[in-house]
């Protein structure tokens, strides 16, 4: 059996993006659970911008140099779509 391992990078505009679009991903959870029972933990805006402000400088690490090293990337745009692949 052969196995083949591809290194691929989503590569998004900025750090910017990675931030409003988490907090866009939490905005939505919100709403999928606004009326469900329990006690459903959603992040705030500055928790959010403190959970990945943890993560920023990793992030900003690897949104430069892993595009030099994957084997494909995938330029993402600013509305998530996929504007370029490179290899």
């Amino acid at each position: 059996m052969i196995k083949l391992i591809i290194l691929s990078c989503l590569k998004v505009p900025a750090m910017d993006n990675v931030l409003a679009w988490r907090k866009k991903q939490e905005h939505k959870l919100a709403q999928s659970l606004k009326n469900s029972p329990g006690n459903n933990r959603i992040m705030t805006d500055e928790e959010i911008e403190e959970f990945v402000m943890h993560y920023q400088r990793l992030t900003e690490h690897m949104l430069d140099e892993m595009p030099k090293r994957a084997d494909v990337v995938l330029w993402i745009d600013d509305t998530h779509q996929i504007y370029k692949i490179t290899t």
